[in-house]
């Protein structure tokens, strides 16, 4: 399947990019160009509709992120590209296949194209696009994490809980040494829960399928797979019941 790609990228920022897309050899059907604002990004989808976006937040100042309707019912795979580690919380929102810095090598950019091959279809690439949720919804178990050096980029399904320790945030995995982000957990909360992840206190989120039990007491606690054990909120509690679907006797 050779790929339709749309670049709304800075051709001085993303030259290097862009100058490995125009000589690649097989898999790529067309490259078009497009770096203006939002209207003129938006209408170039609509009228072309690619099968992969490379985005760079810096081209509409993060507008496509931010507008839910953007492409109509066929959306395409996006890749995002930025220097900046804070718009990889943009990326989660988006739904970004991947996440690329400037100077991304040829092997990490050949990479990203094959991640949203796959993601795309292997049959019918336009019928499938149709098919896609919308655009906020997580299309892929890829999770952007900006640390102080760039970003890291994890299988959501390897993270076993979130915590929150002040101004900073740790993300424990199942078998990667834990990694600190430098906001705190009410920063990126709303997004992390979006990408399937469930708050059970205001200083912790978890990963449901790492939730080996739910002991009782006065506060309950989940025994995670690693043998951590974290407070539930009363306030979260019947969100969490719901989600294991568990339905809490009543007292007589």
């Amino acid at each position: 399947m050779n790929l339709r790609i749309l670049c709304a990228i800075s051709a001085q920022r993303g030259a290097r990019l862009l100058e490995h897309l125009r000589t690649r050899r097989g898999g790529i059907a067309q490259v078009r160009m497009v770096e203006d604002t939002m209207q003129s990004l938006v209408r170039e989808i609509d009228r072309t509709m690619p099968d992969v976006v490379l985005y760079d937040p810096l081209v509409d100042k993060g507008a496509l992120i931010a507008d839910c309707s953007i492409g109509g019912a066929g959306l395409p795979a996006v890749i995002c590209v930025s220097d900046d580690p804070s718009y990889a919380l943009m990326a989660f929102q988006l739904g970004a296949v991947h996440y690329l810095s400037y100077d991304a090598s040829v092997h990490e950019l050949d990479c990203a194209i094959e991640r949203s091959r796959m993601l795309i279809a292997p049959h019918d690439a336009t019928m499938l696009l149709h098919e896609r949720p919308a655009l906020f919804a997580p299309s892929h178990d890829v999770i952007a994490l900006p640390v102080l050096s760039g970003i890291e980029l994890r299988d959501r399904r390897t993270i076993v809980r979130i915590q929150g320790e002040g101004n900073y945030t740790r993300v424990i995995f199942v078998n990667d040494p834990p990694i600190i982000l430098s906001r705190t957990i009410r920063d990126y909360a709303p997004v992390l829960e979006h990408s399937g992840l469930l708050r059970v206190h205001r200083s912790h989120l978890v990963n449901i399928v790492h939730v080996r039990r739910i002991l009782r007491g006065k506060t309950p606690r989940l025994l995670m797979c690693n043998g951590d054990e974290v407070d539930v909120s009363t306030s979260y509690r019947d969100k969490l019941f719901a989600a294991v679907r568990i339905v809490e006797r009543r007292a007589s």
